[in-house]
């Protein structure tokens, strides 16, 4: 359905939602200057009712903006070609459709930032998910299930997101083959049944020297020591390699195992020898060694032993020296390690900002966690560490964002609770909280799939509950400095680089025997941090029906923002029986020490229910014995009393009579 003739593409933003509405794209508010909805589980909240849109319009949101939720439901994905901040995504599409083809006339917005969002049908019985530059390169996004894109009239800054030309009115086209092939798994095609032809010898079938070059060698080894870089390997074991001298994230070159096969197809390559095309092994040694003739290659692998690879390959370069610079093949070096040095421009030129935390925020919006970093909480069990790590998932998903939750000593249905009754709602936790409780050690297909959900959903926190249980999953002793490094480099490094800030919960030996507040174990715990670590020490530990205290002390903070050894929150969890979990995270303020007796009553103060002369000597750090007296003489005064049963477990209260 097209737009109706009557609508003024100039209207006011319920103009434009209507008519989204009744092409059958859910519709949203967007917060004005932003780019998200204002309210919680948005994407069940999306419609196209038109009463809602107008009670959101005309009464709720009214000085929103409009946004489309993308995905089955609205039968619509977008195409976001970023450009903003030197991501040259309209570079990247250039060069596509110079391979590939144009797109074809489409629904286009012109973004802000001189973007475009192009809207396309989503084919029958094909899902298509959100992703960040992964599968197209940089600066290409899609939105599909569980997205959504901000839309006309939705203004930002100065400017406005805008319909080019009249493409408004146009329905949303198919997306070309060559798009949808990279951005959705495809259903495999059925073989037809073919007429049988005649038995015809093949170089590579059998034992023959092809079929024995194919078997004995592998497209990792080959492709490394011609130095192309694996970029990324999906779900279903594809892998994405980019040439030698290209940046990959600049895009891919080629893959390797396309719909379940063992062929290198190339899309690209400014390798003289390598056109593009599909290769096996053998194919691939034939066009770099024998300019593709494959008889020729086949006579050569016939009369020598090949089981040396290594010095075949090395015998010639990879690009013929007249077309480029040839490239040294060198026997023992490193690829895809991180050893070859970092380009230093954008770090050394003058906007370059040192990271900053941005994850678990005070009040005051001030952050304790790094993204893109390994950040710890150390504390004795039953201190709250658990509690604050929740906290801060939910703070990411009440703001629309997705986290992911490792838990190897608690409970799916405990976790959950402690969610919901921070106010997470159950439809945010369905979409927004992934969770795994791991029984067998990290492996491969461990890394793909944690990978895949961090990646996939965009993870903002990873949360590994906890680490002394991890470690033991994977057999390492966490008092071995060569298992602790390890461990450290495979599994929440791995993690760290895709981009969330990683949080790792540990245990400390008791006070008295851990004055530094370090986590148990090796000391490369603490240097394996490049985020920051907290300590949690409980004032009042948290418990059903208790209010709980906590304090953070800084442990370790690689950025600089929090001096070591200093508090830089506190923490106060209130649970009430009918409201739930609440947690306040707040600047700690510097106070004169009180007296003694005036700290009993402030803390009797906040604990109405009352405490007794062990809990009192507990919560303050104090003897019992000076506690106790303490609290008789403010009884003797009057300034508190007690439930009147007098053993050591009475509790004592304070009197609000003459408080008042």
């Amino acid at each position: 359905m097209n737009f109706p003739a009557t609508v003024d593409i100039d209207a006011d933003p319920i103009i434009y939602a209507h008519a989204y509405a009744l092409r059958g794209w859910r519709v949203l508010p967007i917060k004005p200057g932003e780019k998200r909805p204002p309210m919680g589980a948005w994407q069940k909240a999306a419609t196209v009712d038109t009463a809602m849109i107008d009670k959101w319009w005309n009464e709720l949101y009214r000085d929103h903006g409009v946004g489309v939720a993308t995905g089955r439901a609205s039968g619509i994905f977008v195409l976001d070609v970023d450009v903003a901040e030197d991501k040259a995504g309209d570079e990247t599409l250039a060069d596509l459709e110079a391979r590939y083809g144009e797109l074809p006339d489409t629904p286009t917005v012109e973004t802000p930032s001189g973007g475009a969002h192009y809207y396309f049908k989503i084919p029958d019985g094909i899902e298509i998910r959100n992703d960040a530059g992964r599968r197209l390169g940089q600066g290409l996004d899609i939105r599909g299930e569980g997205g959504q894109v901000v839309a006309p009239p939705t203004a930002r800054a100065v400017d406005a997101y805008e319909w080019v030309g009249e493409t408004w009115r146009l329905e949303p086209a198919d997306a070309p083959r060559w798009l949808i092939e990279r951005i959705a798994e495809l259903p495999k095609p059925e073989t037809p049944d073919l007429p049988v032809a005649p038995v015809v010898r093949d170089l590579e079938d059998d034992d023959g020297p092809a079929q024995r070059y194919n078997q004995r060698t592998e497209w990792t080894y080959l492709l490394m020591f011609d130095k192309w870089t694996l970029v990324d390997i999906a779900d279903d074991g594809e892998q994405r390699w980019t040439r030698p001298g290209k940046d990959p994230k600049d895009g891919i070159s080629a893959t390797v195992g396309h719909g379940g096969g063992d062929q290198l197809t190339v899309f690209t390559s400014s390798i003289p020898w390598l056109a593009e095309g599909s290769y096996s092994k053998f194919g691939y040694y034939a066009a770099r060694f024998h300019g593709g003739d494959r008889s020729e290659a086949a006579r050569t692998l016939r009369n020598e032993d090949y089981a040396d690879v290594e010095a075949v390959l090395a015998a010639v370069p990879l690009i013929a020296p007249e077309a480029t610079q040839a490239l040294a093949v060198v026997e023992d070096e490193v690829y895809g390690t991180g050893w070859d040095p970092l380009d230093l421009t954008e770090v050394l030129s003058d906007g370059y900002k040192p990271p900053m935390p941005t994850i678990l925020c005070r009040d005051d919006g001030c952050a304790l966690l790094y993204r893109a970093r390994i950040n710890a909480l150390y504390g004795e069990s039953g201190s709250g560490k658990s509690w604050v790590a929740m906290f801060a998932c939910a703070q990411l998903m009440l703001k629309d964002q997705h986290v992911l939750y490792i838990d190897l000593e608690d409970h799916v249905g405990s976790v959950l609770t402690r969610l919901k009754s921070l106010g997470v709602p159950v439809a945010v936790l369905r979409t927004h909280f992934h969770y795994v409780s791991p029984v067998l050690a990290w492996n491969e297909q461990a890394e793909k799939k944690i990978t895949a959900v961090i990646v996939d959903y965009d993870c903002q926190l990873a949360v590994v509950d906890s680490t002394g249980e991890a470690m033991a999953l994977d057999g390492a002793d966490p008092n071995s400095d060569d298992d602790v490094a390890r461990w450290f480099r495979r599994v929440p490094r791995t993690m760290a680089r895709l981009g969330p800030a990683v949080l790792l919960l540990d245990h400390v030996p008791k006070a008295k025997d851990a004055p530094g507040g370090f986590a148990i174990g090796s000391q490369r715990k603490r240097a394996a941090i490049d985020g920051a670590s907290y300590r949690v020490n409980s004032s009042v530990a948290p418990a059903k029906g208790i209010r709980g205290i906590l304090k953070l002390i800084t442990a370790k903070d690689r950025g600089g923002h929090y001096q070591q050894g200093h508090e830089v929150a506190q923490v106060v969890i209130e649970d009430d029986p009918l409201e739930g979990v609440s947690i306040t995270m707040s600047e700690p303020v510097m106070v004169v020490k009180a007296s003694l007796p005036s700290q009993i009553k402030d803390l009797l103060a906040d604990h109405p229910e009352g405490l007794s002369k062990p809990a009192l000597a507990k919560a303050l750090h104090k003897g019992e014995d000076v506690v106790g007296k303490t609290v008789d003489d403010l009884m003797s005064t009057g300034s508190v009393v007690h439930n009147g049963r007098g053993s050591r477990s009475s509790k004592y209260l304070l009197n609000l009579d003459q408080a008042g």
